[in-house]
């Protein structure tokens, strides 16, 4: 229905335009319920109605008005799926609302692994949203399917009717059972609906002071973990004098100054043996990295985050609690944080190197 149609309606009552709003909505309602019994909607049929909601003494004019013209009559059913559209989504704000609030007044439960400073259960679901599954994820979505049941049970019908209208059955099935037939035959796409599109929709946005000092301290300690492996192999590889492959009158001092040298400049034919010397320092470090920390490390690699993405896109059932791959570690903190930090570094040892490398492929070339 067009709004001038409903400004029309307004003027014949008297009524405040919010609340013809309000009323045709529920007309609407009516009219899709005897829609879906086949019953044809007659003009009879939509002054009663209108009588009914309206008052008998304006109904039918009121009546008269909507079903002056089909096409008067097609825009006022066309406008049905926003008004619906506009109940449901009040209905399902209102029930997160509730839901959110019991979930925040809830203390977290002791076997999430997620520590101070998040105090509520709400706060360690938004983590789980946000930042990774812990092993109570599923326990945890059946508290809010609970909760969110209990909330759907109260609404009346037609609220009922308007919120499985949205859902993925109701968009499919034609028919419009009564909403006590819709909680009986098919709670799961209610539940679904509002757990989906209001309760995680909110959890993956929501802010407090100690959600962020969570998230802030996890990637703050990832960060500074990895660092400090990356640190503590350089500084091996530093005092690595032995066995160096360069030889003798190169220059170099240490095996940390060849692999420089050899990533700013050419690499030698036992560059390998070097990456796998490098590797081999990374595995001795992470021994002593505690597991959650290696997790937090793993979220910040490109593996971690394309598996985070994937796992979230799963059906909420198939979701899993999120693991870790330190073969994902080694290589993130050998390329990321170690050879990134060769290819800059310099002393005046391997700028000596590197250049007398280049003049003995210019000679080699000028000889060829």
């Amino acid at each position: 229905m067009n709004e001038s149609l409903v400004e029309k309606i307004a003027q014949q009552t008297g009524y405040d335009l919010e609340k013809v709003k309000q009323i045709v909505a529920g007309l609407l309602r009516e009219l899709d319920l005897h829609a879906s019994k086949e019953e044809h909607a007659t003009i009879e049929t939509i002054v009663a109605l209108c009588s009914s909601n309206f008052g008998s003494e304006a109904g039918n004019a009121i009546g008269r008005i909507l079903v002056r013209s089909d096409d008067e009559v097609r825009a006022m059913m066309n406008y049905q799926d926003q008004i619906i559209s506009g109940v449901s989504g009040n209905a399902c704000k209102q029930i997160a609302k509730e839901v959110i609030a019991s979930l925040d007044g809830r203390p977290m439960d002791s076997q999430t692994k997620y520590h101070y400073p998040l105090k509520t259960l709400w706060d360690g679901i938004c983590i789980e949203v946000q930042y990774k599954k812990s092993e109570q994820w599923q326990s945890h979505l059946d508290i809010i399917r609970t909760a969110i049941w209990d909330e759907v049970k109260g609404l009346r019908e037609e609220v009922i009717r308007s919120i499985w209208l949205q859902t993925d059955a109701g968009q499919r099935d034609n028919r419009l059972p009564p909403g006590q037939v819709i909680l009986a035959s098919d709670p799961k796409s209610i539940v679904g609906f509002v757990l989906r599109e209001s309760i995680l929709s909110e959890a993956e946005g929501w802010k407090n002071k100690r959600i962020e000092r969570f998230l802030r301290s996890k990637k703050e300690k990832a960060t500074k973990a990895s660092k400090a492996v990356a640190g503590t192999v350089i500084r091996n590889l530093q005092k690595m004098k032995d066995g160096m492959q360069s030889g003798d009158d190169s220059g170099l001092k240490n095996e940390w100054d060849e692999i420089c040298a050899q990533v700013q400049g050419e690499e030698s034919p036992m560059y390998e043996a070097y990456m796998d010397t490098v590797t081999g320092l990374i595995q001795g470090e992470l021994k002593q990295i505690d597991s959650e920390i290696k997790i937090d490390i793993w979220l910040q690699t490109q593996e971690g985050e394309d598996w985070t993405d994937d796992n979230n896109e799963k059906d909420l059932e198939e979701q899993e609690p999120v693991g870790y791959s330190e073969e994902d570690i080694v290589e993130y903190i050998l390329r990321d944080l170690i050879l990134s930090k060769a290819s800059d570094w310099t002393n005046k040892r391997i700028e000596r190197y590197i250049g007398s490398q280049q003049v003995s492929r210019f000679d080699d070339d000028l000889n060829g």
